[in-house]
């Protein structure tokens, strides 16, 4: 049976807990934390806080897909919406930082959902809370996949 996964090790280099303020996009305020402590890799272990209204997507059956899969159009949960918990990857991508994020929500009228969020979909309400990770030798690029067809995260060792 062949190994069938990436990998590369690294060091856990610093944790920083950080805020990010209310009207703040909630991918942009978490790059400018990274950026603010030249964090280059890295995961987000713990978020939590509140959100104006959230935009996501999620995964659907697609027949036309190399897996099967693909993603659906952003939905908008109204707000305001909890986040109850938010996990995700600082990685890097031609065009700069890259923050593959997920979130589990819920919406005003207490129903639970998920997903991935995109930079400008998703703004801070009352406050986002927050650990990074840092990784140390490490870098998590984001590239084509020619397997699912799609852009995955491949870690590096640097």
């Amino acid at each position: 049976m062949s190994k069938r996964f990436w990998s590369a090790e690294g060091k856990s280099n610093r944790i920083i807990a950080a805020r990010i303020l209310p009207g703040s996009d909630l991918i942009l305020g978490l790059i400018d934390v990274c950026q603010k402590y030249n964090v280059k890799a890295g995961g987000i272990s713990s978020m939590i806080g509140s959100l104006e209204t959230a935009e996501y997507q999620t995964i659907q059956p697609d027949p036309n897909s190399k897996t099967g899969a693909s993603f659906t159009e952003r939905m908008v949960a109204e707000g305001p919406v909890e986040l109850l918990s938010g996990q995700g990857l600082i990685c890097q991508r031609e065009e700069g930082m890259f923050i593959h994020l997920h979130a589990v929500m819920v919406d005003k009228n207490q129903k639970v959902f998920g997903g991935h969020i995109e930079r400008g979909f998703c703004t801070v309400l009352n406050t986002l809370e927050l650990i990074i990770v840092e990784g140390e030798n490490l870098l998590l690029s984001r590239e084509y996949d020619d397997e699912t067809g799609f852009i995955q995260t491949v870690p590096k060792n640097i």
